[in-house]
Parts: C-alpha cells; structure tokens; sequence
C-alpha cells in the first residue's frame, strides 16, 4: 500500500540538528559522540548533498585534530565532540529545553522525598539546576586522531579535490602525530588521497593557475604544473612514512607505485633516491623485500628509461638473486 507514495527527503537543516545533538557535549554520552566520530566519513558521504551538514562534520573533524595536535604537547591526544554547538539553535529551543529539564529535576525530587536517607530537597535542586544549558564535560581520548586519519579519504571524497585547502592542514598535522596508529593508517591509504586530489582536473588547474598569479605578484617564476599543489605536500608525506617505524614504512610501500602514479613526475623524480635507500637498507626479511619487489613493474613505468636503468634495473637483478 506505501509503495506508490513518493519518498519524503529529510532537508538538510534537520540533519545538521541531528548531527549537532549527537556528536556536540550536548551529548552527555561519550559512546554516542564516538560512535558519531568513528562514522564521520560514512556520514559525509552519505549526507554529500546536505552541504551544510556535510560541511559541519568536516568542521568537527579538523577542529578536533587541530585540538588534539594542540594538546599533544600536555599529553592529552585530543577530544570527541565540539566544545561549541555545531550550529545556532533556536532560543525557542533552548527555552523548551530548559523547561524539560526543570521538570524533569522536580520529578526526581518528588520521588526522592519518600526515600529514607535521601539529601534533603533543597541539596537536589541545587545540585540539579545550572545556570542555562547543562553541559556535558568534554571527553578525552586517543581515538579523535586514529579515527580522523582513518575517515580522512572518505571526508575528502565527500568534498572532492577542491576540499584540500580545508583538510590540508589536518592532513599535515594527523602526518605528525604522536598517535602510532594514526599514522599508518595514513600510510596505508596514501594512494587513495592522491587518487582522489588527481581525478579533478578543473581544481588542479584552477588551483595551479591561482598559485601562478601568487607568484607572478610577487615577482617570482610561474609554475605551470597542474598538480604541483597538493604533489608536493603528498610528496614531503610519502618521505616522511618512508622514515617512520617499520609497519608505517609497509603501509606506505605497500601501494607505492600507485601512490606516485598520480603524482607529478618532478615528484616522483625526488622521491626516488628515498625509495631507493629503503630499497637497500629495510630488506632484512623476506617478506619485506617481497613486498617491495611487487613494486618494481609498476615504478619501471613512472621513470625515465635512464633511472630504470641506473637504479631500478641493479636492484631487481640483486633480488632475483635472493636466496
């Protein structure tokens, strides 16, 4: 009988309401505000046409590493849920509230009053009345980075290549984080950020042509490479995984001809003397050197036949000599 009725979409505002009360210290609920957290991405893509709430999460996700990178100096790795409302309620909301509240303080008085050895009346109101809204303390966990570097592809496929000046910063910071398993989850999925910031040509040019007038302004030499914009930050990340500890040096090498596929080739260029050293110094076990020599077919196609021979070409004859 429901199947000829049209489906109704929710609009976008009372998303953003949803959102706000579930993942803000609205929230008294720790778990709740995680379990928001650990789905951010799924969210925002799922809501990619709610620019509006799509854009709030992203606010909480950067807001909250920028906060967890301030933090790490005290020892403290950051926080779930905003400090601020995600958006301005109504002040008709906020009245009905509190309104709920008070009520709900004066049923648990009026059940109280029979209770044997219960805090006389006046110490209950005042304990459970605050001036205005009563908010939740903010909540400290480890977790805010792993699952920011874990969601981070998800996030800025909902926003598209052009959406790299917003999560640049963040992506930067989540790179250097104390947080061991933030980073290699970061390793890991590399390749796909760079897949993602080189299928939009239009930003690549637009933001390459806007970097170019920089330049020129303030006479320097104009670039006219696309996709030096987000290469060179996706290059510095690569060499700085290729250094790290030995499971976030795998996650990066373990899709690194395809992370530099998408790189430019001044970029690829540069980070061949780094790969090269792991080449030859992380081999001791076997499982690594197979792991890199899977990379050998796909890096002899991204290079000048001249490095091919040079460096490339040397080292896939020494393994093929593995014993």
């Amino acid at each position: 009988m429901y199947r000829n009725q049209p489906t109704r979409s929710i609009p976008d505002r009372q998303w953003l309401q949803l959102v706000d009360r579930l993942a803000s210290t609205r929230e008294p609920s720790l778990h709740v505000r995680a379990a928001v957290f650990e789905s951010v991405g799924k969210l925002a893509l799922a809501l990619v046409d709610c620019p509006r709430t799509r854009d709030a999460l992203v606010s909480l996700v950067v807001g909250d590493v920028q906060r967890a990178n301030n933090d790490s100096g005290a020892g403290r790795f950051g926080r779930f849920g905003s400090s601020s409302s995600l958006q301005s309620l109504d002040e008709d909301e906020d009245e009905l509230d509190e309104a709920a509240a008070a009520e709900d303080a004066a049923l648990r008085l009026r059940a109280l009053a029979d209770v044997p050895g219960a805090p006389p009346a006046a110490s209950q109101a005042s304990a459970g009345r605050a001036p205005g809204r009563a908010r939740a303390p903010r909540a400290v966990g480890r977790d805010v980075l792993y699952h920011s570097a874990f969601n981070f592809p998800a996030l800025l496929a909902s926003l598209g290549a052009q959406g790299w000046d917003r999560l640049r910063d963040a992506y930067m910071q989540l790179s250097k984080a104390e947080h061991y398993e933030a980073r290699q989850t970061l390793a890991c999925s590399l390749h796909e950020v760079a897949r993602i910031l080189a299928s939009n040509n239009a930003y690549t040019l637009a933001s390459s042509a806007r970097l170019a007038s920089n330049r020129v302004s303030a006479g320097g030499a104009q670039s006219t490479n696309p996709m030096s914009s987000y290469s060179a930050d996706l290059e510095s990340v690569l060499c700085l995984f290729l250094i790290d500890g030995a499971e976030i040096k795998m996650g990066a090498l373990g899709h690194l001809g395809d992370t530099l596929t998408w790189l430019t080739p001044a970029s690829r260029v540069r980070c061949l003397p780094m790969i090269m050293q792991v080449f030859k110094h992380d081999g001791a076990q076997w499982r690594t050197r197979e792991l890199m020599a899977t990379q050998l077919v796909k890096l002899c196609h991204l290079f000048p036949a001249s490095l091919v021979v040079g460096s490339l070409l040397p080292q896939a004859v020494e393994w093929a000599h593995d014993p």
